[in-house]
């Protein structure tokens, strides 16, 4: 019997959309978002709650699992075949949450892995709140902030298309955060998103339209991003990508947060 995490991982046409159900597989993931909206806090929980490899990528975890070459190999732009990398994650045999604050340019490499199997997860929330809990910790520069800030506001349409359907409000006007287990919930719960393929029981209680807590007011994301369908959001790239694939060619940021 499959495990709580097991996938039924399907054969995938050229734009990466899952097709026919293959075989069991644990879950990838992906976690990126505005800073400061509790990405890495859910990250660790998935590893000591529920079994997960948590990879902080700025921060060691592909030398803790022994990846390093494996990602080196691939992170890079324009996007090479991800496969070899897919391959090396699915050799650890347990679920996977890579954990990336990735700078805008590099979003053509996340779209990759996330056709290839990596579920690309949006953490936004209270933008305000986020900042006042970012500059609380006092780890990294606030100019740092808002140039990744900056950088996100400017393409914020093509991040609307790419994670329409995935996106988790992960903190409030007051600076709280949503408990992990309803975030858990919100990624896991729904069969029906694109690549979100975890079998996974919804918590006893909850009604999923409390666990769904992604879309926003007048049936748009936060921030304005229109609702796609699942078919055009996979695909739409806006009228913006290719100034986006342009720059990603030339100029790679480094604060990834």
């Amino acid at each position: 019997m499959p495990s709580l995490y097991s996938a039924h991982m399907q054969s995938q046409s050229r734009g990466g959309r899952v097709a026919s159900a293959a075989r069991a597989e644990p879950a990838l993931i992906m976690l990126s978002g505005v800073p400061a909206t509790g990405k890495s806090t859910f990250g660790r929980w998935l590893e000591s709650d529920r079994g997960f490899a948590h990879v902080d990528v700025e921060n060691g975890g592909f030398d803790r699992l022994g990846l390093s070459s494996a990602w080196s190999a691939v992170c890079r732009l324009p996007p090479p075949q991800v496969s070899p990398f897919i391959a090396a994650l699915r050799g650890l045999r347990r679920p996977v949450a890579l954990d990336w604050g990735f700078p805008p340019p590099w979003l053509p490499l996340v779209r990759a892995l996330h056709d290839a199997g990596v579920t690309a997860w949006w953490f936004d929330g209270d933008r305000q709140a986020a900042r006042a809990v970012f500059i609380r910790r006092a780890t990294v520069q606030v100019e740092a902030l808002d140039r990744q800030m900056g950088h996100i506001e400017a393409h914020q349409a093509l991040f609307d298309d790419f994670y329409a359907g995935r996106v988790v409000q992960a903190i409030r006007p007051d600076g709280s955060f949503t408990p992990p287990d309803r975030i858990f919930a919100t990624i896991f719960a729904d069969r029906s998103l694109p690549c979100s393929h975890v079998g996974v029981d919804r918590i006893p209680g909850q009604p999923p339209e409390r666990l769904h807590p992604p879309i926003g007011a007048r049936g748009r994301l936060p921030h304005g991003g229109p609702i796609l369908p699942a078919s055009k959001a996979d695909h739409h790239r806006g009228p913006g990508w290719p100034e986006l694939a342009r720059r990603s060619a030339t100029w790679v940021g480094r604060d990834s947060l």
